[in-house]
């Protein structure tokens, strides 16, 4: 008694073994009605469909808009004494003795660098808060 063994893939990654007997039933299945074996079921050759492609990786979304109150947005008020002369270590002082936690944004930094905010006002201000 010769096999013929195939192994389908589908798209979900799983696999099926059929074997088939050129003569007779498989062991252990009950002969078909009529006492003659059954011809093997046809398999289809056809390629299997192309699987879904992943969906794109989420975008970033838009960062919500910071308003502009000094109260909200403590740099705004070592923005405004550096624009009224105020020297480094006076805004290093303000920064220390209130201890404010900036939380500032790539945009405020920029906003602080051009208006002459020095790097280590900027650097105080990033370490600043409880």
């Amino acid at each position: 008694m010769s096999r013929r063994t195939r192994i389908l893939a589908f798209p979900s990654g799983a696999l099926l073994l059929l074997a088939a007997c050129s003569q007779g039933s498989p062991p252990g299945a009950a002969p078909p009605a009529g006492g003659h074996a059954a011809a093997p079921a046809p398999t289809s050759t056809a390629p299997s469909p192309t699987p879904a492609p992943p969906p794109p990786a989420a975008a970033v979304p838009a960062q919500p808009t910071v308003p502009a109150s000094s109260s909200s947005r403590p740099y705004l008020e070592i923005l405004k004494l550096q624009e009224s002369g105020a020297t480094e270590q006076q805004l290093l002082d303000k920064i220390r003795a209130e201890n404010v936690r900036y939380r500032l944004t790539t945009a405020e930094v920029l906003e602080l660098r051009q208006a002459g905010v020095s790097e280590a006002v900027v650097a105080a201000m990033l370490r600043s808060g409880p």
